[in-house]
């Protein structure tokens, strides 16, 4: 295909067009399937997709004998149909069926009508002004989306033979997303074989509590009770306040939470210094990591536990693996009341034992080999990135004709 950018538009509702391109609304194009299972399909089973399975083609099989009320309540969908899920957080999750089911009615199934291309009405739907339309949403505690505004919404339709070329390009572009995403799980699955045959105890190992790796003074600490830190206490600018969102993007310079001079020598004791191994206290169990170099001064707030460890005995980064580990989260599990837990405390982290190669020499062998590994699965994770945005960017000109496949 030759790519060629088109200078002749016509004014339409929604701006620039090209010409021979058509506006139309969504309603025209495709509509919600509004056909239920028959009772008298007793014995037959179908794929049911549902909410979480939007975007993975997957879905659990479900048998009609077994569980006819469920199942009368689904909606059925037929291969190449578009589904399209309705219900906050979901709006931006799609699924272009790959075979015959039924799917909850938190779920639009739109069948795509003669005058337009199946997998182009795929991407169609996921187009900004589809997607802005959606989030009109109604309700508070689950807003979902009403087809009446989204059927509304005007959008422009090329000739059948554009579409074809349009679907075909992002095509090509979504299939080496999800191959890059094998591959990120491939890679993340050979790293935890690794990761828990060499942080496996080993002749010479000694097992230590988190008690005995940490510093004597100031070895644990939380950030300060949420009362030292309420709104009217925050500033423009001044000594940054860091939480868990540091940690689970592991970026210290995300937030805009700062203190007065007088308020952190206050608050000293929390004080963050590059070296300090934190934890997140509420959320996955293991999100963890080591503040880094040239950081913004500044102090933790209560979400997290700042432990300093003894450099003698472990390395912060051998710990970081080890938080990523089975053995790790089996402890955790022991722990805690029923053998639940969404977070971390200070009294639980001190019960905690990490087995340690004796000298720190052999600690780094096997923080090298997982940090290559990490860094190996974190640039495919960028490329995978760089691969959406240019997917975005694509959607963006080819639906709106400012770039032409012809």
């Amino acid at each position: 295909m030759e790519l060629m950018v088109e200078q002749k538009y016509k004014q339409t509702e929604i701006g620039n067009v090209p010409k021979g391109w058509s506006v139309i609304s969504l309603g025209e194009i495709c509509v919600p399937s509004k056909t239920r299972i028959d009772p008298r399909t007793a014995g037959r089973s179908f794929r049911c997709i549902e909410l979480e399975h939007l975007s993975q083609g997957s879905g659990q099989l479900l048998g009609y004998a077994d569980s006819s009320e469920l199942l009368s309540q689904k909606t059925a969908f037929a291969k190449n149909d578009v589904l399209f899920g309705k219900l906050r957080p979901y709006l931006r999750k799609f699924l272009y069926a790959p075979f015959d089911g039924v799917c909850t009615t938190e779920i639009w199934a739109l069948q795509v009508s003669t005058n337009a291309v199946d997998k182009f009405a795929f991407y169609l739907v996921q187009s900004d002004r589809v997607v802005e339309a959606a989030n009109q949403s109604t309700g508070t505690k689950m807003p979902r989306a009403e087809w009446k505004t989204v059927s509304q919404t005007l959008v422009a339709l090329p000739t059948k033979e554009e579409q074809t070329a349009i679907a075909t390009a992002l095509s090509d572009t979504d299939a080496l997303i999800a191959g890059l995403e094998k591959l990120i799980a491939k890679k993340r699955n050979i790293k935890q074989g690794a990761m828990q045959e060499l942080l496996r105890p080993k002749e010479g190992w000694v097992e230590k509590s988190f008690v005995d790796i940490i510093m004597k003074r100031d070895g644990i600490k939380i950030g300060p009770f949420g009362s030292q830190l309420k709104k009217e206490l925050l500033v423009d600018g001044g000594y940054k306040v860091y939480g868990q969102e540091n940690v689970y993007d592991r970026d210290m310079n995300l937030g805009n939470r700062f203190i007065t001079k007088d308020h952190f020598q206050k608050l000293k004791s929390c004080e963050l210094i590059p070296g300090d191994f934190i934890i997140s206290m509420m959320g996955t169990i293991g999100k963890c990591m080591i503040v880094p170099d040239n950081i913004e001064r500044g102090i933790m707030d209560s979400h997290l536990i700042r432990l300093r460890l003894d450099k003698s005995i472990v390395a912060a980064a051998f710990l970081y693996h080890f938080f990523s580990s089975a053995t790790l989260k089996r402890q955790v599990s022991n722990l805690s009341v029923g053998g639940i837990m969404d977070g971390l405390s200070s009294k639980v982290i001190k019960l905690l034992t990490v087995p340690l190669p004796k000298t720190i020499k052999e600690q780094q062998t096997i923080i090298h080999v997982l940090s290559d590994m990490d860094a190996e699965i974190e640039a495919l994770e960028r490329k995978w990135a760089k691969y959406k945005e240019i997917k975005q960017g694509m959607m963006q000109v080819l639906l709106t004709g400012k770039v032409r496949l012809v």
